[in-house]
């Protein structure tokens, strides 16, 4: 349905009886859109309203609506000219499948195979009757010369040719609906991380479940739907469960954290074969060590726990810089540096809680007096939803999964923009070492490529100790 509203010149939506121009549409979900987005304006007016029983989360998060997704996905797809001709396509294939996996599909493969036509520098080619159908045809784009050429044309020609084909091979995507979904999981993945020379794709949740109907779950690096930021409600309203990824969007251009400096996957990183095939390997190194864990931030309330594990034993004062910027990893919206507000708006935020108690941050988003906490609170949610304050060996304070545990390793992989927790485990079969990804995190202190210099300073010879992780 998605692609069939992006690529058509004219569409119309029918609700019974009632029937709307698709562009009408889209116009009155994005006015709504803006207007909670730039001033709340929408929750604000239902908590108002007797008619929502004075709940602001009435309709739940405006932004993961799905006519919210779906009017914002339709819309960035293109550069249509004036009579509806696709002129450029604009998403590349890991973020259509970041922010179109929402919608579901009858069929896991269909995640992905269903959006490839709307991915710009993607070829296809297709699986029938065991052999590959190609859609590109070099030999038919080539031109014929009248005139013989000589040898050194020849060979410039040849020369152009193979790069030509090197090029498409590299961006061709191959549907085969007889390939088990797993291994249709892995051509993504190597599509993506080859065309991106990055890991980002691997903390983004996508993989539908449903997918895996063997009996065996997804490996750890294949993060399930399960794990995305906002959730559907029984109401039909979606609502926050998790955190935003850290890693952010892919394809809006820039990235957030650099946590992995300017090196990008080495060709370390690949796929295990035969008794391996749920391994993953990657190339990086150990940077530090989950030492102490606080409990999780349920539904965003920040617990008391987590202040003195933070250093902010004057609560008259202004937090400590490390604590506050951990609450909302180092970022303000959009991935901009934080505003100068934001010590005194945490601070705040303490004044406005029971002594002793737990930060009720939903509470004072909703019910509170200040836009400007409000707005802080709302940075605190989008980082530390079902998260973890943790400390670590070397007295770095940071942010981890809910299923962060003592003595995982905290990691840096060649290519990946974030740190990275992986738990040290053995097969119970074959005894050998191996590791489970659990997930992003923010660490304080290392997220712009500092890791590199730590690591060197802790070794006598200044060198760091790189190493290959089986990930499984």
């Amino acid at each position: 349905m998605v692609q069939e509203i992006a690529l058509a010149k004219r569409a119309t939506l029918y609700c019974g009886s009632a029937e709307a121009e698709w562009s009408d549409f889209a116009v009155a979900v994005s006015l709504f859109e803006t207007a909670e987005t730039k001033g709340h304006l929408i929750s604000k007016s239902i908590m108002n309203s007797p008619l929502f029983n004075h709940v602001a989360d009435f309709l739940g998060e405006i932004k993961s609506l799905g006519a919210t997704r779906l009017v914002d996905a339709t819309s960035n797809l293109f550069r249509k000219s004036d009579t509806g001709q696709v002129l450029e396509r604009l998403s590349t294939l890991d973020a259509l499948i970041s922010n179109l996996s929402v919608f579901e599909a009858s069929r896991a493969h269909d995640v992905i195979y269903a959006v490839l036509v709307l991915a710009k520098g993607t070829h296809m080619s297709a699986m029938v009757n065991g052999q590959r159908q190609t859609r590109n045809n070099y030999e038919a784009q080539t031109s014929v010369r009248s005139e013989p050429m000589s040898a050194t044309q020849q060979r410039l020609a040849k020369s152009v040719t193979r790069k030509l084909e090197k090029r498409v091979d590299e961006s061709r995507f191959t549907i085969d609906y007889d390939r088990p979904f797993f291994n249709v999981c892995k051509d993504f993945l190597t599509f993506t991380i080859h065309g991106s020379k990055s890991l980002d794709i691997i903390c983004r949740p996508w993989v539908p479940v449903e997918g895996f109907t063997d009996g065996d779950p997804p490996p750890s690096w294949l993060l399930t739907m399960n794990k995305t930021a906002f959730g559907l409600r029984h109401d039909g309203s979606y609502s926050r469960k998790h955190a935003d990824t850290l890693v952010g969007t892919p394809g809006v251009g820039k990235r957030n954290y650099s946590a992995s400096g300017s090196l990008e996957v080495t060709d370390k990183w690949r796929f295990g074969e035969n008794n391996k095939a749920r391994s993953m390997y990657a190339e990086g190194f150990v940077i530090d060590e989950v030492e102490d864990k606080k409990p999780s931030a349920m539904e965003g309330i920040i617990p008391h726990a987590w202040l003195d594990i933070g250093g902010w034993t004057e609560r008259s004062a202004l937090p400590p810089d490390a604590f506050w910027r951990t609450l909302i990893a180092d970022r303000g919206p959009n991935g901009l540096n934080p505003p100068a507000f934001y010590p005194l708006a945490c601070k705040s935020a303490l004044n406005k809680s029971v002594e002793g108690s737990n930060i009720s941050t939903g509470t004072l988003v909703h019910n509170g007096k200040s836009d400007i906490v409000a707005e802080f609170l709302r940075r605190v949610h989008e980082v530390i939803w079902m998260k973890r304050l943790i400390n670590t060996k070397h007295e770095l304070l940071g942010m981890g999964p809910d299923t962060t545990k003592r003595r995982d390793l905290i990691c840096i992989l060649y290519g990946y923009n974030v740190p990275v927790i992986l738990r040290p485990q053995k097969d119970e079969k074959t005894g050998e070492a191996y590791f489970q990804f659990v997930g992003e995190c923010y660490v304080h202190g290392i997220m712009d490529g500092e890791a590199f210099e730590s690591a060197r300073s802790r070794s006598p010879e200044r060198e760091i100790d790189k190493k290959v992780f089986e990930i499984r």
